[in-house]
């Protein structure tokens, strides 16, 4: 049975850096080929979202690093479709190494975020609030010429700025869209 792992990882304005570490392990542990998906993510906190075009030229870097060590990429963070949060995905759930279940995974550690745990199951309620969220509901995202590209954004990063959970926070790849496409084409 061929099974395949994704490494989701939550990569900060002072934590990308440490990255290369991890494909450096992988690479020692011949882990590359057809099995592993990695999966980075741009997560900003308020201070980082100040900074953004700085993190933004970094994590390009980061991702023509992984593509010329052979890895594979998920679909974060750019093949992005109609859904760019996987925190609105109907059939997607993180599993914390509490057992605790939520549908973000920038949202480990954040209790808003849990919509129940392994032992109990899944809190329907509580998982609706993040299937019904939309980024047309914001008057921003609706006159935003890149919507398609971003789907409304992290809603992390919407609940770090505004303390709630949300769509409507610009990604990343808006202050560098030209080059986020040109690795569309790699």
């Amino acid at each position: 049975m061929n099974i395949e792992v994704a490494i989701r990882s939550n990569l900060y304005l002072d934590t990308i850096q440490y990255y290369s570490s991890l494909l450096d392990i992988l690479e020692e542990n011949n882990l590359k080929k057809d099995n592993i998906i990695l999966d980075p993510a741009q997560i900003q906190d308020e201070k980082e979202l100040k900074k953004r075009p700085n993190f933004s030229i970094k994590f390009l870097k980061l991702i023509e690093d992984i593509r010329n060590r052979g890895f594979k990429l998920g679909t974060n963070p750019l093949k992005r479709r109609i859904i760019y949060c996987q925190g609105i995905a109907k059939s997607s759930y993180v599993i914390d190494y509490n057992g605790k279940i939520l549908t973000c995974p920038g949202g480990i550690g954040i209790p808003d975020f849990y919509i129940g745990d392994v032992f109990n199951g899944i809190d329907i309620e509580k998982h609706k609030k993040f299937l019904n969220l939309s980024p047309l509901s914001s008057q921003k995202c609706q006159e935003c010429p890149i919507i398609g590209f971003c789907g409304g954004g992290c809603m992390k990063d919407y609940y770090t700025a505004y303390s709630r959970i949300n769509l409507g926070v610009c990604i990343p790849a808006r202050f560098d869209l030209t080059d986020y496409l040109k690795l569309l084409e790699a």
